[in-house]
């Protein structure tokens, strides 16, 4: 091992990385967004500053990924579980991880996948799973973590049972009645550290707490990134070099988790705290938890390291109670003891964005401000105060095959929401009512019964304070807006019994049309000729069911979105068709994600996640 150490300090090869740090973000760029365009500005930005040894290691890498992700077509295909969920298990091949459902297998099971195209799934927290049930089992699991398993698995204690499925394996069985539930997991770099200290006068303490981790989570990609770092950070002195070479690393190693939050959110940590800026550790926490996660939990923030001693703690009498009884009470005791602690939440929702993170800084490094807490707070003011709500605004929430459109005024003081999309894409609407710093719904109306419109009402009420629910046919008149109801129903059907509401906000004017058919349509242009309307929501996420030529042409229509997944077909061909032949620009969920209309005073704005606009009349 000294060795190695004089290799990467005295060696002249060092010399060939001395501007790898420099290199790190265009890099990072051009991987996360895969554009070429950043690529050929970066090589023109490299030949003006003459740093030609950084093209040539910033090709190589490229060139690498790129056979890296070819290579993996000819990938054997077998890969071990090391996750059971309550409706799936993950599997990986320490490449990749994929969704598998199969509730025959167990921790540490090997399996053969014999799909070689595997469909990319959009997982609410890396989306870098894929799924396949294209499989069959090769042999049992025999490692120490497959051993604990089957000592869980053989458990008799329901009460206790629970609990070690939840602390030791991430297990959610929540149909259990002892189901448990702690928003604070484990962090594998501060376990890490915790063995690394109980082990610091062995000489190896890296090796020995590497090596007890790797028996107990495999070959964890949250663990290979832990000790990829503390390898390269033991090895060499310079820390932007440490830095710089552990990321390549696990870049090659796994170029598919460049978006996933596993690899972004501590990659960011350090790169901050690398820089020594004014941002402290506590800081850099809040701004990650509002900007991934749209909500801060102070209380977490500010007991962040004794929590998770405690956790640690739980987890390591969990797996000495499963051996020796008594400290299986131990457990639950410690664990009742932090569970209860942490029920006391304090949550302030909000996505900060990336334009105030930067103004905060320069604010920081302009006032010279060194009080942390005083830094605390001043992050949480601009959260709490929802600085980046300031205009009214209409939004289609992409929430997959379904409708939520979400009405607000200025700093949230009205809140409106139509449609509540699918039970399983809840969470694609919670993070966006959270991200805009929702508490509180004034009016939730339900156009009809359909559960890709309805079916989260019973989470939206416990999650959010709702002061009026609306499922028939009424006018709704508040201070900045006044939504007209167009359909009064009565076709005994549930589509064409739709609520429909014509908005007008500023300049812009709305029609919103539920799931209602052609000959709806038909009613609502006889009994309403005169409507002024520009922004068309195509009814039934498009579907050739609705949507007609005399619609497009009574009420003259500028624009049409779509709220969709693409299931079933939506949008239809002959609906596309229609608007094409018009010249009718559409856009959808499925392509845009999130499509939002902000207005100042007169201004349009269109923001999606691909488009920005000012727009007009």
């Amino acid at each position: 091992m000294a060795s190695v150490k004089r290799l990467f300090k005295r060696s002249a090869i060092i010399s060939a990385f001395d501007g790898l740090f420099f290199l790190l973000f265009p890099l990072f760029l051009i991987l996360y967004f895969q554009s070429i365009i950043i690529l050929f500005f970066t090589i023109v930005l490299f030949i003006i500053k003459k740093r030609y040894k950084e093209i040539i290691i910033l090709l190589f890498i490229i060139l690498f990924v790129l056979l890296r992700l070819l290579l993996n077509i000819f990938d054997p295909g077998f890969y071990y579980i090391k996750e059971i969920r309550s409706q799936s298990v993950i599997a990986s091949n320490l490449l990749y991880d994929i969704k598998v459902y199969d509730k025959e297998l167990a921790i540490g099971d090997i399996i053969k996948v014999n799909s070689k195209k595997m469909a990319k799934e959009d997982d609410k927290i890396d989306n870098i799973f894929y799924t396949t049930d294209d499989h069959i089992k090769i042999s049992g699991g025999v490692s120490p973590r497959a051993f604990l398993w089957q000592k869980y698995t053989s458990l008799k204690d329901s009460h206790y049972k629970s609990f070690v499925g939840h602390s030791l394996f991430g297990y959610d069985d929540y149909e259990s009645p002892f189901y448990l539930d702690m928003s604070m997991t484990i962090s594998i770099y501060y376990f890490f550290g915790f063995l690394k200290r109980l082990f610091k006068k062995t000489g190896h303490p890296s090796f020995i707490s590497g090596l007890i981790l790797l028996l107990l989570y495999g070959f964890d990609y949250s663990l290979i990134r832990v000790l990829i770092f503390a390898f390269f950070k033991e090895k060499i002195d310079d820390r932007h070099l440490s830095f710089s070479l552990s990321v390549i690393t696990l870049l090659l190693y796994e170029p598919l988790a460049i978006k996933a939050y596993r690899f972004l959110i501590p990659v960011i940590l350090r790169f901050v705290l690398l820089l020594k800026g004014p941002f402290d550790f506590k800081t850099i926490l809040i701004i990650i938890q509002s900007y991934f996660f749209n909500e801060v939990n102070i209380l977490n923030i500010i007991f962040y390291r004794p929590f998770m001693s405690l956790i640690i703690i739980i987890d390591i009498l969990a797996i000495i109670g499963l051996f020796i009884s008594p400290f299986s009470d131990l457990a639950m005791s410690v664990f009742y003891f932090l569970n209860k602690l942490m029920s006391y939440e304090i949550i302030i929702r909000g996505k900060i964005s990336l334009f105030y993170i930067l103004l905060i800084y320069a604010f920081f490094k302009t006032f010279n401000i060194k009080i942390n807490i005083i830094k605390w707070m001043i992050v949480l003011m601009f959260i709490l105060f929802n600085v980046t709500n300031i205009a009214p605004s209409i939004t289609f929430i992409d929430v997959g095959q379904g409708d939520a459109i979400l009405i607000k005024g200025s700093f949230n003081d009205e809140v409106i929401l139509i449609d509540t999309g699918n039970g399983y894409n809840y969470y694609k609407l919670d993070r966006y009512l959270k991200s805009k710093g929702i508490y509180r719904i004034d009016h939730l109306i339900i156009t009809h019964s359909d559960s890709d419109h309805s079916a989260n009402i019973k989470d939206l009420k416990i999650d959010y304070d709702i002061k009026e629910i609306i499922t028939t046919p009424l006018d709704i008149q508040t201070d900045s807006f006044y939504l007209k109801s167009l359909n009064d129903g009565g076709y005994n059907d549930d589509n064409d019994d739709s609520l429909v509401y014509a908005l007008k906000i500023d300049d812009l004017s709305f029609l919103l049309t539920g799931d209602i058919s052609k000959h709806v349509e038909e009613d609502v242009i006889a009994q309403y000729p005169n409507l002024d309307i520009d922004i068309l929501k195509l009814s039934h996420h498009g579907s050739k069911t609705g949507t007609s030529e005399e619609l497009l042409l009574a009420y003259d229509i500028k624009m049409a979105i779509s709220s969709t997944s693409g299931q079933y077909g939506h949008p239809a061909k002959e609906t596309i068709d229609l608007l094409t032949k018009w010249q009718i620009p559409h856009l959808s969920t499925l392509d845009q994600g999130d499509i939002t209309f902000s207005f100042y005073n007169g201004i349009s704005i269109l923001m999606t996640d691909e488009k920005f606009a000012i727009i007009g009349r």
